[in-house]
């Protein structure tokens, strides 16, 4: 039987703020949440660094939804620290951020293909509705 928070979890559209940031804690901590959609909050860079470094740790989830959120790339960047250590995420969705832009979208293709530590196991990253620069997504 499945328990509550349990699976899929859609909290999109909620009205969160960054200050929720408890709740967010107790989501990726405690729970056996295996896909997070948590699209069109008010989450600023705060929420996603602690959102990241909650994620550090967690083994469950796999599916992570952030679109329309107020991440920058101070945000992208923390992101791109996250998938640098993390093998369980499959699927991210950080789309219609305007904040992020070319340095953070860098930071995030590299997390995935540079280094000894680059991840491997995300198989899809959306990125759609950003201010990435032409020159940037052709590279």
């Amino acid at each position: 039987a499945l328990k509550p928070w349990e699976g899929n979890m859609n909290i999109s559209g909620a009205e969160l703020w960054s200050w929720h940031e408890h709740f967010i804690t107790y989501i990726v901590n405690n729970n056996p949440v295996t896909s997070l959609n948590a699209s069109y909050n008010h989450f600023s860079d705060d929420a996603i660094i602690l959102m990241c470094e909650k994620l550090k740790g967690n083994k469950k989830l796999q599916s992570l939804r952030l679109c329309g959120c107020l991440m920058t790339n101070d945000g992208a960047i923390a992101f791109s620290k996250l998938l640098r250590c993390n093998s369980v995420l499959r699927d991210c969705w950080l789309t219609h951020i305007v904040g992020i832009s070319d340095s953070g979208a860098f930071a995030l293709a590299s997390a995935l293909t540079e280094g000894d530590d680059a991840n491997h196991t995300l198989l899809t990253l959306h990125m759609a509705g950003t201010s990435v620069s032409d020159e940037c997504k052709n590279k």
